[in-house]
């Protein structure tokens, strides 16, 4: 028997990551809005003012907004829902910045936010397949097999039928980051990927 009770968490913060006893990942995704919406809202002078070039302001809100928004978003389940709320988010802001309405962010945006979060993933799943076999990351990463969820890290890997054979697509590193550069959206004053 245990002499210490075991402690039950409802809710739990690790490395800035908010993680909820019931697998849901809504709360974390409120948390960081409203993380990067302070953020942004300390910068209204700067998005509205003529002088500043656009390309300089969307460069800006990628760097000091959208890097807090999405910290820790390789592990998100980027389903539909979660997509629509990313594409909410930043259509709202974009919008704001470029004088363009809400609608039109949302359908053709200047900083494609979701194409950005779905390439960054892409890349890093190639850099974990890469890694040493007896990686511990890489044997979690790949412990689903084929086995996929909608809105994994898998998303948007190549079709495959194995790990093996993904693993062998990886290390074409060429043709990995054409894969990962098709996937990147860009739009009219998109700047340089990060």
């Amino acid at each position: 028997m245990l002499r210490w009770p075991i402690v039950s968490y409802q809710t739990h913060t690790c490395l800035g990551a908010r993680y909820c006893g019931d697998g849901n990942t809504q709360h974390n995704l409120d948390t960081r809005k409203a993380q990067a919406l302070t953020r942004f809202y300390q910068l209204l002078d700067l998005w509205k003012d003529p002088d500043v070039n656009i390309s300089l302001k969307i460069s800006l809100y990628r760097s000091l907004v959208i890097s807090k928004f999405s910290y820790g978003h390789e592990a998100w389940l980027l389903d539909a829902k979660t997509l629509q709320f990313v594409n909410g988010f930043n259509s709202k802001c974009l919008s704001l910045i470029t004088g363009r309405s809400i609608r039109d962010e949302a359908v053709n945006p200047t900083f494609d936010l979701k194409q950005h979060l779905r390439s960054a993933r892409l890349r890093l799943l190639g850099h974990i397949l890469r890694m040493d076999t007896d990686e511990p990351l890489r044997q979690v990463i790949i412990s689903r097999g084929v086995n996929h969820r909608t809105g994994d890290l898998y998303m948007d890997a190549p079709v495959h039928e194995s790990i093996e054979q993904l693993t062998e697509l990886v290390f074409d590193r060429h043709q990995w980051r054409l894969h990962v550069a098709a996937l990147a959206g860009e739009g009219e004053y998109d700047t340089q990927p990060t």
